[in-house]
C-alpha cells in the first residue's frame, strides 16, 4: 500500500480533499499527519507523570511505570502518534495487516468520507504521549488500572487510571477484543477469581498457565527459580504486592525471594518480625543506623541474614524473667541490622 502523507492543521480532510488525491491516480488513498497536535499541546500543558522502562511482564519489551502515587481518574498521558484517514477500501486492507493493525486506535469512525486512527509510537519520545507503550495484563499476574478516554471534540484519546496507582507500578489496560496477542491463550485473571483461590493460589495460576511475573525487587535467584512456575512463596508475596492480604502476613520464604537492599524488603521484614508468636521469655530488638533500643540487663547480638529467618523462631534462648519491650514504629535508613538480643 502506498502512503501519501498529506500535511493540514486541523486534521479533518475533506471530502474534496480526499477526491482530489483519489483522482491523482492513486487508488490507495491515505490521509497521514506527521505531529499529532491535540496530544501534543496536552504534554506541553502536563508534566510527565510515568516514565518508560522495562515490563514487569515476563519476556516483555517496554512497559510504562508510575513516579509516584496517582489518584484515580487523572489524565496520565495519551495515544499518542500520526493520525491517519482511512477510506472503506483501505481500513479493511489495514485491519487484516497484523503488522499495520498492532498499535492502532480508532478517533473517529463516523466520518462519512473515512475513518480517523491514530497509529500509536512505538518507542518512547520525549514530550509524546506513551499510552500505545502500556501493556494489557493479559496471562500475567498484574490487572488494568488504566484505560483509553476518547474525546472526538478535541481529536485525541487519553490514558486515565482507574484506581489509586502506587509509586513506582505498571500501568495496564486491556486492549481490544480484535488484537491479535502473541499468545496461543489469553487468560485475564479478575481480582474476584483470585480473592477465591488466595488458599490455593500458586496452584491455581499454574494450572491456569499464568505467566510469572518480573519483579525487580526480587532476587537474580528468586527470579531464575520463579521463572517456570509459581511457588507458594512467590503467591505469598505476590498477594501481598497486589493488596489482597496484609503485610504483616508475609512468610519467611517470601522474604527470601526479596533483594535486602530493597525497601519493601526492609518494611516487610519488620512487620515479620513483629509478628513472630515470641514465648514470653524472649526478647527482640531492631537496630537501625547503629542505634539500638536500649534493652535492660546484659545482652548479646546476633545479626541475621534473609536465609536465617526460617529458624529465627527456634534459636531464640529460654529465660526465666519476662521482659517484652515494644517494637516501636521506626523510620528505615540505609545502614541498618536486625538483631536479636539475648539475655
Amino acid at each position: 500500500m502506498t502512503i501519501t502523507p498529506f500535511n493540514y492543521a486541523d486534521y479533518k480532510p475533506t471530502r474534496s480533499q480526499l477526491k482530489k488525491l483519489k483522482e491523482s491516480g492513486d487508488e490507495n488513498c491515505v490521509l497521514e499527519t506527521k505531529q499529532n497536535l491535540p496530544a501534543s499541546t496536552f504534554h506541553s500543558k502536563n508534566p510527565r507523570e510515568v516514565v518508560v522502562k522495562k515490563s514487569t511482564i515476563r519476556d516483555a519489551n517496554l512497559g510504562v511505570h508510575t513516579k509516584k502515587k496517582l489518584q484515580a481518574f487523572k489524565l496520565l498521558s495519551t495515544y499518542d502518534g500520526p493520525i491517519v484517514t482511512l477510506g472503506t477500501q483501505e481500513r479493511k486492507a489495514w485491519l487484516k495487516n497484523r503488522n499495520l493493525r498492532s498499535h492502532l486506535k480508532t478517533l473517529d469512525g463516523s466520518l462519512s468520507n473515512g475513518t480517523k486512527v491514530i497509529k500509536g509510537l512505538r518507542k518512547d519520545i520525549e514530550g509524546r504521549g506513551v499510552a500505545s507503550l502500556v501493556n494489557d495484563p493479559a496471562n500475567n499476574f498484574a490487572f488494568a488500572n488504566t484505560k483509553l478516554v476518547t474525546n472526538k471534540k478535541k481529536g485525541v484519546i487519553y490514558l486515565e487510571s482507574t484506581q489509586k496507582i502506587k509509586k513506582k507500578r505498571e500501568l495496564f489496560y486491556h486492549y481490544d477484543k480484535n488484537f491479535l496477542f502473541p499468545f496461543k491463550r489469553v487468560v485475564r485473571l479478575t481480582r474476584k477469581e483470585v480473592k477465591k483461590n488466595i488458599p490455593n493460589l500458586s496452584t491455581y495460576l499454574n494450572d491456569k498457565k499464568i505467566k510469572t511475573p518480573y519483579w525487580e525487587e526480587m532476587t537474580t535467584k528468586a527470579l531464575t527459580h520463579t521463572r517456570k512456575k509459581w511457588t507458594a512463596p512467590l503467591a505469598n508475596y505476590a498477594l501481598i504486592r497486589e493488596g489482597f492480604i496484609r503485610k504483616k502476613k508475609i512468610t519467611s520464604d517470601a522474604l527470601k525471594l526479596l533483594r535486602p537492599d530493597t525497601k519493601i524488603y526492609r518494611k516487610l521484614l519488620l512487620r515479620y518480625i513483629r509478628n513472630i508468636p515470641y514465648k514470653n521469655d524472649s526478647l527482640l530488638t531492631v537496630q537501625l543506623n547503629n542505634e539500638a533500643i536500649p534493652l535492660p540487663g546484659k545482652s548479646h547480638s546476633t545479626v541475621w541474614t534473609p536465609s536465617d529467618l526460617t529458624n529465627l523462631t527456634l534459636k531464640i534462648k529460654h529465660r526465666k524473667e519476662t521482659i517484652l519491650p515494644p517494637i516501636p514504629k521506626l523510620s528505615i535508613k540505609l545502614d541498618w541490622v536486625c538483631s536479636q538480643i539475648i539475655e
